[in-house]
This record gives C-alpha cells, structure tokens and sequence, in this order.
C-alpha cells in the first residue's frame, strides 16, 4: 500500500516542529479536546504519530493511530519505541477500517479533505460512528476550506 505520504514522511514529520504548528495548531486541537485524562481515543490519519503520542502525554489511557501510509507508520513506531508511551498503530485506510473498538474520542488531523466523493465521506464517517461509544464525541482539523483540491496530495487509495 503506497501513497503520497510515503514519499514525504520525513519532511512532513518535520513540519510538525514549525512554529505555527506547535503553537497555534497543536494548542487549538489540543484546547477543543479538553481534558483526555482516561479517555480512549482512535487517531484516523494519525501521521507519524505527532497528536497520538501527545494524547498519551496528556493522560489519554488508550490511543490507537491508523494510518494509510506505511513509511509515516514506520516513523510512529520508530518513535514509540524510543519513548515507549503505549501508542498503538494500525497500517489502514480508513476507508476499510470498519469497526475496531469502543473510543470515547474519535479524532482526525487532515483526513476529510481527501474525500473524493460524497460516497466517501459518509463511509468514512459511517466508521467514525461505528467506533465512538455512546455519548463519544469525534473533532477534527483539516485544511482550509477555500484551498483547491487539486492542490491537495491523495490520501486515500488508488482504485
């Protein structure tokens, strides 16, 4: 399974070291969350790990990352296995994740722009639904809306 992503994993992990990255980017997601001090949470487009490994750090008990790019999951698991914080992480496309779990939080960073067709996007939040708990609540950040799509790379699968 390739992608775009495999291409540009190293740089697109350093960009999450960019100030506006850390500090406007990182604080809002982070703020719309709240306190995820014992929360389970399910990670869609998870990167190379950046936001599920802070989860952990904020007090997230149970963090899963699925990821459709195998190079940016092999930086994740480089990174869990330097500091060993308990992320697990799952090589999927989200458009064939089905159900995994129960989640109290289900997150995505960056994932609903790829959405080609309607279709898609109500597969992809059929599995959101499918994954939250009852009362379980899904936030997401994604691109600004007025960007072109066609200056977006393709996330998902190639069929």
């Amino acid at each position: 399974m390739a992608t775009d992503y495999d291409t540009i994993a190293q740089q697109y992990k350093k960009s999450k070291e960019l100030p506006f990255r850390l500090h406007i980017e990182t604080y809002t997601y982070l703020n719309l969350l709240g306190d995820v001090t014992g929360k389970s949470i399910l990670d869609l487009a998870c990167g190379e790990g950046f936001y599920s490994r802070e989860f952990k750090r904020k007090g997230a008990t149970r963090v899963i990352g699925v990821e459709i790019s195998e190079k940016m999951i092999e930086l994740a698991t480089q990174e869990e296995a330097r500091e060993s914080l308990g992320v697990e992480y799952i090589l999927s496309d989200v458009l064939e994740l089905g159900k995994i779990g129960s989640f109290d939080l289900v997150v995505a960073s960056y994932l609903l722009n790829y959405c080609q067709t309607p279709e898609q996007a109500l597969k992809i939040c059929q599995h959101i639904f499918a994954n939250l708990k009852p009362g379980g609540r899904f936030v997401t950040i994604n691109n600004n809306s007025e960007q072109s799509p066609a200056s977006y790379l393709l996330g998902t699968s190639k069929k």
